[in-house]
């Protein structure tokens, strides 16, 4: 009688441990490097550029240190087009890395990757640059 208490007890714990594990398994979906058809901006790459350079904000701090470079991000393009997860791979300085990342949750939905005939999420890298205009006038000798 105590065997079988026992048993019954261990196996359900397996079942509800395996359950468990199927559940998380299921709800973390795999993100892609790499696809078959890669996610695509509305109007392509001149389109994302142009939409970056239109909504970045060039921190005033920034250019009263004059802190000029590119900033790396990588985000996933969602299976329903959407940019989330975004993060720096290469940083310039805290104020432009900031700057960088407000303007990714503002771009349109992309046309989400597809591996295997399905949409999937896809990661994206795309780069920032923080390039200030050269002000002086440079005298020219005669």
């Amino acid at each position: 009688m105590k065997y079988t208490k026992f048993f019954t007890i261990l196996i359900l714990a397996m079942l509800s441990i395996t359950s468990v594990c199927n559940a998380q398994t299921d709800s973390v979906e795999q993100k892609y490097t790499r696809v078959e058809v890669m996610p695509q901006y509305p109007g392509g790459n001149a389109a994302l550029l142009k939409f970056i350079a239109e909504h970045v904000e060039y921190p005033k701090q920034a250019v009263d240190e004059n802190i000029q470079g590119t900033v790396v991000v990588k985000f996933v393009v969602t299976k329903q087009g959407k940019a989330q997860e975004a993060e720096i791979i290469r940083s310039v300085h805290p104020i432009l890395d900031s700057a960088a990342l407000e303007v990714i949750p503002k771009l349109k939905e992309f046309t989400p990757g597809i591996q295997d005939g399905k949409y999937v999420h896809v990661y994206f890298t795309l780069p920032i640059s923080f390039k200030l205009a050269d002000n002086s006038q440079k005298k020219k000798k005669k």
